[in-house]
């Protein structure tokens, strides 16, 4: 039994949004998953969260001048996930490309937004390596960040179009206090913080690209050891978005189809 693991970052602001995440079996998740939470209690924070990290917010709020602190605690997260999981995806999805391929197909009929599609990409990438597996068909359990901004368009996303894929689950990355919705609250699965460091490095590469390929940057290094496992990627831009809408036979706005 393998279980993976996905979030999400980007958006319409940066104009792409990516969907990351990483594949083991249970049993290294659970190896993981221990050694995950002893990483946190030395560094006394409930939770690793990149975008609050970044920003030095919350429970990073008094790390914001402590560059070593900040280099420690990536470095070890970064070690954790390279020794424990066994295979990284990547989904991307340029949103004027999706937009552009919208105003001649009824996309959204299918895909209700980018996330949606990123989303279904990383499962049908992982939903690839199982079939390939050496030892026949794996099981796999698709698990995305609860907080996603496109629940229900994922949950449709996998049957937009053959093949269809296995349906994913939804849990939160971090414990949930009690609530109507939930009376007893909820746990957090650690696992779920290893794809949001992945989907942060991701986005933050992109952001960088200009200043990386003009050598004014470097690649991160935490995204260099979070990228020692193999790597999964699929990306859609407009030329892509295109082609599939015409491959599938998509409805065109203007009530036909393309021959």
């Amino acid at each position: 039994m393998f279980a993976a693991y996905f979030d999400e970052s980007g958006g319409k602001d940066t104009g792409f949004t990516f969907v990351c995440g990483y594949t083991a079996t249970v049993a290294k998740w659970s190896a993981f998953e221990f050694d995950w939470k002893l990483f946190l209690a030395t560094f006394r924070v409930p939770y690793l969260h990149m975008k609050e990290f970044s920003q030095s917010k919350k429970c990073y709020s008094t790390w914001r001048d402590n560059g070593t602190l900040r280099a420690q605690f990536l470095g070890m997260a970064s070690e954790i996930t390279g020794s424990h999981l066994q295979r990284a995806f990547i989904g991307m999805v340029s949103h004027d490309g999706f937009d552009k391929a919208d105003l001649k197909y009824k996309l959204r009929e299918r895909f209700n937004s980018p996330y949606a599609l990123a989303g279904r990409t990383c499962v049908a990438l992982a939903n690839n390596r199982a079939k390939e597996s050496k030892n026949g068909a794996l099981a796999i359990e698709y698990i995305f960040e609860d907080g996603c901004p496109d629940k229900e368009g994922l949950i449709k996303a996998v049957e937009a179009v053959p093949p269809f894929l296995p349906a994913p689950s939804f849990k939160p990355s971090r414990d949930v206090k009690p609530s109507k919705n939930w009376p007893e609250g909820r746990i957090g699965l650690v696992q779920l913080q290893a794809a949001d460091y992945l989907a942060y490095e991701t986005g933050k590469l992109l952001r960088d690209l200009y200043l990386i390929r003009s050598g004014e940057r470097e690649v991160r290094k935490s995204l260099k050891a979070l990228t020692k496992v193999p790597v999964d990627r699929s990306s859609w831009g407009e030329v892509r978005l295109m082609q599939m809408c015409e491959g599938a036979k998509f409805a065109r706005k203007d009530g036909g189809y393309r021959v």
